[in-house]
């Protein structure tokens, strides 16, 4: 359940542990907080609230939240839904999957990582945590391999049978039931963590460390840990389309075009200077005056236009969401394919 509504900026936990990328893009902050100082409008940020003070997790929207906190705005538009710190984080990791400024490798990363910090989750078949994170499955087995997990992973697996969900031990499976004694195990090695060798890639992410101070705590050492390779760029996803979208973003469409008035507005003010320049030269006192007055309607134009825009967006939300009703009414799930549903009715009336 979600409900649309202005929350102030100080009202809203951003720090919660539910970013899901490896940092912010600083200039899409600044290319967002721009456009709000020339009115435009955003599509609201998702919030989790758990009803408890200082409890609405930020989800979805970390650079929209930051822009208006650089634009000196007080509050902002939220997408306000019913849950826990734990609900936030599941839908954090796979909220810039398919829309939004596109993932880096590291934030597909520090996506999982998150992910795997609840013990529950680990259990989770790769192909659920692949899809809660929207990324590939070779990325969730690289991860558990990296962070440890593979044999908790595999030992455990959820399963779901006659509607009850329950775990499923299966180291034993497939093995003799009364193996000879072994002989005693070698010392291990203390535990390293990864990358610490001279030369080596980048340390892990706080999460990764994290991960890994809950598998010492739990008593369980860590395997030891395999050669780092170098992680190919750009990172190749099966099964998950990042370019995908069910329809153009309206915000896209309005930065867009507020680029497009930008760069039509620096060429007629390169314009100006050089004619200013040669009229300098020539007294011609009144053509200058003219192209005064042309920029001055320019201007007009564009904040007639900006107008414009942000009405089209209001608009094309106003739309999506008679659709979504719609949707919601005939009892079918969101972006379900509602012309077919009225055929069928039709069908079915005559």
């Amino acid at each position: 359940m979600s409900n649309i509504c202005k929350l102030p900026l100080d009202g809203i936990n951003a720090t919660g542990g539910t970013q899901s990328r490896a940092e912010l893009n600083q200039a899409t902050v600044a290319e967002y907080a721009e456009a709000l100082g020339h009115g435009a409008e955003f599509p609201p940020v998702i919030v989790f609230s758990d009803g408890a003070a200082g409890g609405n997790w930020l989800a979805d929207g970390f650079h929209r939240y930051h822009a208006h906190r650089a634009a000196g705005l007080a509050e902002i538009s939220c997408d306000l839904r019913i849950g826990t710190l734990r609900d936030a984080k599941l839908f954090a990791a796979g909220a810039n999957g398919t829309h939004g400024l596109r993932r880096t490798n590291a934030d597909k990363r520090q996506a999982v990582a998150m992910v795997l910090t609840d013990a529950e989750w680990q259990a989770k078949p790769e192909t659920w945590l692949a899809d809660a994170c929207r990324v590939s499955r070779t990325l969730v087995r690289s991860m558990l391999e990296e962070l440890h997990l593979v044999e908790k992973h595999d030992a455990v697996r959820t399963v779901e049978r006659n509607g009850k969900t329950y775990e499923m031990n299966t180291a034993q499976i497939g093995k003799p039931s009364a193996p000879a004694p072994a002989a005693p195990a070698a010392p291990t090695a203390p535990a390293v963590l990864p990358n610490t060798a001279p030369g080596a890639a980048p340390a892990p992410s706080n999460l990764v460390r994290q991960v890994l101070e809950q598998q010492a705590s739990a008593g369980a050492a860590p395997a030891p840990e395999p050669a780092p390779e170098p992680e190919p760029e750009p990172e190749t996803e099966v099964g998950v389309d990042n370019d995908a979208h069910d329809e153009v973003d309206p915000f896209d469409r309005l930065l867009g075009d507020f680029h497009a008035l930008q760069r039509e507005h620096d060429k007629a003010a390169a314009r100006v200077k050089e004619l200013e320049n040669l009229l300098a030269k020539n007294d011609l006192a009144a053509q200058v005056d003219t192209l005064a007055l042309k920029c001055a309607q320019f201007d007009s134009l564009a904040t007639s236009r900006f107008n414009d825009i942000a009405e089209r967006d209001e608009t094309i939300g106003g739309q999506r969401k008679f659709l979504d009703d719609l949707r919601k009414a005939a009892g079918l799930p969101k972006g379900g394919d509602l012309m077919a549903w009225v055929k069928a009715a039709g069908r079915r009336a005559a």
